[in-house]
């Protein structure tokens, strides 16, 4: 373990405009050679554990949840990131692989306690060749699932370990046919123990890639195995897996065949395909990253357009049917792209790229409704204004955001995660009741709504500009009110509520 704590240093500046919610914290380190936050966890208690990586080295670093840093952990021989998992205990599991000499790879497991202390440090070797981790599970007894590559001299396998709380091997499966190449891509494990696996397999008769699904039972015996080609492309690469309570997988990423691309997402019901849903997006260009289910079961999808090179975020039912396509295009109107999605309630939370006007790339952060309307959006500009990527995104207990990926700064590329309120652009006199109420969007245009039930019916709403004077004023006579903005200039204004004895003030932008 390595306590490292004189080369934190707080970065406190903005330059991405915020609404609705404000930056709590922000920490950046480039110790170890340490470039950038791949991968985010939370324990119980909310304390932040980010895994970070660089040329050389796999480590997780842990923050309080006030930012304040507990612990740098991790070893120097190992890198190629794949994948982290932090228990609410505050376990911290790491996968990645590390170099062999003079030529080769490992694959990495890593394990520590939550106080930085390691309970294992785990390697494979299959025949001195090329293995590669590529995705990890861990459950919620602490065993550690591993999928990815393995090879020997001629063959390459899809691989699948499942490791027990000690680090030790409790099974080991090689899936492949001769002189095709398959390798493990992402993996889920049901409650009940069963795993699901996909990857991909290079064809030695055509030499297309094409999708495979393995499943396992909790001794590591195959109950199930299929390979696929989606829609006639020569590469099919899935970016990741989604398994239901009912054992229906959902598999998606992208598809290419030359210059042709396009996202795809599939249902399968005990490895019957159910149905295939192929994105082209405008000028055949199109690949997604990433999916979450939502509160009901429905599909959330990310990813972008390739031209014009626009952000993509998607609502899919368990039927395969679009319930909304949303795109979004930044200022700079240049590259947008969706790296990673969640949601919670009925809120979906996105993070990736953007680019805006006189710098390169930014983080964007974004929270939109069940309906797919942006409810706010914010952005973070390193101080050398060149390209700042975020790879992760989760909340805390209290639905505060954080966000970690690799900034440009003083000194060179840093790992900065950063922690931001996640108000619903209201700010309570009266601190109960805040959990109904919402604001959106945030900026509005022509509308802004008043999601809120009142207590009173005369609950009045106000709205004001910045030197105080009133504008408009009116009843909440709804739970879902409306306000027509449309002939307000440009600017910051204040809404206010008063319901009874409460009062609620928000600032909204109108653009």
């Amino acid at each position: 373990m390595k306590k490292i704590f004189s080369a934190l240093f707080l970065a406190m500046f903005m330059t991405g405009i915020a609404y609705s919610q404000d930056i709590l914290w922000i920490r950046s380190e480039n110790v170890n050679d340490i470039l950038g936050g791949v991968f985010l966890g939370l324990d119980a208690n909310d304390n932040v554990y980010v895994g970070a990586t660089g040329n050389t080295g796999l480590y997780v670093i842990k923050y309080d949840q006030n930012g304040m840093s507990q612990f740098i952990a991790g070893v120097d021989t190992a890198r190629y990131f794949c994948g982290m998992t932090v228990t609410p205990d505050g376990k911290s599991f790491l996968a990645g692989g590390r170099d062999q000499i003079p030529n080769g790879k490992d694959g990495a497991l890593l394990a520590y306690e939550s106080n930085g202390t390691a309970i294992y440090n785990q390697y494979y070797n299959f025949a001195d060749k090329t293995d590669e981790f590529q995705d990890l599970f861990v459950d919620d007894n602490n065993y550690a699932y591993i999928t990815g590559a393995a090879r020997d001299a001629i063959e390459t396998y899809a691989l699948t370990i499942k490791y027990s709380p000690s680090g030790a091997p409790q099974w080991i499966q090689h899936y492949g046919t001769t002189l095709d190449r398959y390798k493990g891509k992402k993996l889920k494990v049901s409650s009940s123990g069963d795993v699901y696996v996909t990857g991909t397999v290079l064809l030695n008769s055509t030499q297309t890639t094409d999708v495979f699904v393995l499943k396992y039972d909790a001794s590591g015996n195959l109950l199930l195995d299929i390979h696929f080609n989606i829609g006639g492309y020569t590469e099919c690469i899935p970016k990741f897996i989604l398994l239901d309570d009912g054992g229906n997988m959902y598999v998606g990423g992208r598809l290419a065949t030359n210059l042709d691309y396009a996202g795809f997402v599939i249902k399968l019901d005990d490895g019957n395909l159910m149905w295939t849903k192929i994105i082209t997006g405008p000028n055949n260009g199109m690949s997604i990253e990433d999916a979450a289910f939502d509160f009901e079961g429905n599909i959330i999808i990310a990813g972008g357009y390739h031209d014009p090179r626009d952000a993509y975020y998607a609502r899919m039912s368990p039927a395969g049917d679009f319930i909304f396509e949303k795109t979004y295009n930044g200022i700079g109107n240049d590259m947008d792209a969706f790296l990673r999605v969640i949601t919670k309630d009925e809120f979906i939370y996105l993070s990736g790229i953007t680019t805006r006007i006189g710098t390169l790339w930014d983080y964007l952060i974004l929270k939109a409704n069940a309906d797919g309307e942006i409810m706010w959006e914010t952005h973070y500009n390193g101080s050398q204004y060149q390209n700042d990527v975020v790879y992760d995104i989760a909340l805390d207990n209290e639905d505060n955001v954080i966000v970690t990926g690799t900034s440009a700064e003083q000194g060179g590329q840093h790992c900065t995660t950063i922690k931001y309120s996640n108000s619903l652009g209201i700010q309570e006199d009266d601190i109960s009741g805040i959990k109904t109420l919402q604001v959106y969007p945030n900026p509005a245009n022509a509308m802004l709504y008043i999601d809120y039930l009142p207590d009173n019916r005369d609950a009045e709403y106000t709205i004001s500009d910045i030197s105080g004077r009133i504008l408009s004023t009116g009843i909440l006579n709804n739970s879902n009110q409306g306000i027509d903005i449309a002939k307000y200039s440009n600017g910051i204004y204040l809404l206010s509520i008063q319901d009874g004895s409460k009062r609620f003030n928000a600032k909204f932008v109108k653009h």
